[in-house]
């Protein structure tokens, strides 16, 4: 599909389904973000793994939302399913940024986040496995500062761009589709 053309009412479902999930989950998160915020010390491991999660699902909206823009905006065949299967979304952003919008730093941006949650998961392993202690002998590592109000405006405002970015290029046409993305 080229710029400009129109979408299938399958393929409009799909991205609408996406964008609504995307939207659902990052205002649920916002709207908890205080009360994953509170942890007292006799529930670290749980209050990682919950914050883990949270970061996971995010990435996972995310993911669909790339999909899904990515079908729009015309790749196809094994160029589209090998797009698919890829689940790190800082990493497709960064491969197609003239078909997604992506900035340069929202590759950043999402690598941190995943060491963040690579940071929750040891903290969730090491405190389950053993009180203080983790499974190599070292010290438990600490719980990372997560803020998840900010992290998941920033997924909103992310979505936004992305879906502003692809109705933009549809609108444009193929003169539009020439032109490299302005960083």
């Amino acid at each position: 599909m080229t710029p400009g053309s129109a979408i299938s009412a399958g393929k409009v479902r799909r991205l609408a389904a996406a964008i609504d999930t995307m939207t659902r989950g990052t205002a649920f998160l916002q709207g908890r973000a205080a009360i994953f915020g509170q942890a007292d010390a006799s529930s670290a491991a749980r209050h990682a793994m919950m914050l883990a999660n949270a970061l996971r699902e995010l990435d996972r909206f995310l993911n669909v939302l790339l999909n899904e823009l990515a079908a729009g905006g015309g790749l196809h065949g094994p160029e589209l399913r090998a797009f698919r299967r890829g689940c790190d979304a800082a990493r497709k952003l960064s491969s197609y940024p003239d078909l997604l919008g992506g900035k340069a730093d929202d590759h950043g941006l999402l690598r941190e986040m995943s060491m963040q949650k690579a940071a929750l998961r040891r903290v969730f392993a090491a405190r389950r496995l053993s009180v203080g202690i983790a499974p190599s002998g070292e010290t438990a590592p600490r719980l990372p500062q997560v803020d998840l109000a900010e992290i998941g405006a920033y997924y909103a405002d992310l979505s936004t761009r992305l879906v502003d970015h692809a109705e933009s290029r549809r609108v444009a046409g193929p003169a539009q589709a020439a032109r490299p993305d302005p960083a």
